[in-house]
């Protein structure tokens, strides 16, 4: 009986050396750059000024307290256009990094993957922009609209001050 809690503390102990040496290698150790661009992409999300009209922003339809979906739970999303609504709802994007890429699966014969309740979008990437352009949603004209818009307000600064450092003119 006694050799068995010996085998056991002998395991106990092993294990607790184990775990002491693995866990601090599991930390995440964020970068100062990684923080910051974080935060740009947060202010981004969060800038009411990018819409046309001012007022709309990521966050208004996906709202964070309502993990990231439409704040009334509606059926179509109003746009920045005070009346103007989507043809469909403001969907959670808690997961969106997750959705692999618009592909056609032959063997289920289905399309899996892409972005929007209509798979509109193949990919994150290509995504991230189209709301800032759609009429209804943001109702910005042109690219360089939001450009000039991210140019001019606290995006810029953030972005030149702590991730570029500030440019000399």
């Amino acid at each position: 009986m006694v050799s068995i809690t010996v085998t056991k503390m002998k395991h106990c102990i092993i294990f607790c050396i184990g775990l002491g040496i693995l866990l601090p290698s599991c930390r995440y150790h964020k970068s100062p750059a990684k923080h910051q661009k974080e935060l740009l992409g947060k202010m981004i999300f969060q800038d009411e000024n990018l819409s046309n009209p001012p007022g709309q922003s990521c966050a208004t339809c996906h709202d964070t307290g309502k993990g990231f979906a439409d704040k009334d739970s509606r059926i179509v999303s109003e746009g920045a256009s005070q009346g103007l609504f989507s043809a469909r709802n403001s969907m959670s994007i808690c997961y969106t990094k997750y959705v692999p890429e618009l592909y056609y699966d032959a063997e289920e014969e289905t399309y899996v993957g892409g972005l929007f309740w209509d798979g509109r979008t193949p990919n994150l990437q290509s995504q991230a922009g189209e709301p800032f352009l759609n009429p209804v949603e943001m109702g910005n004209a042109t690219k360089a609209d939001v450009v000039k818009k991210s140019k001019s307000g606290k995006l810029l600064s953030h972005a030149e001050g702590n991730l570029w450092g500030t440019r000399e003119h």
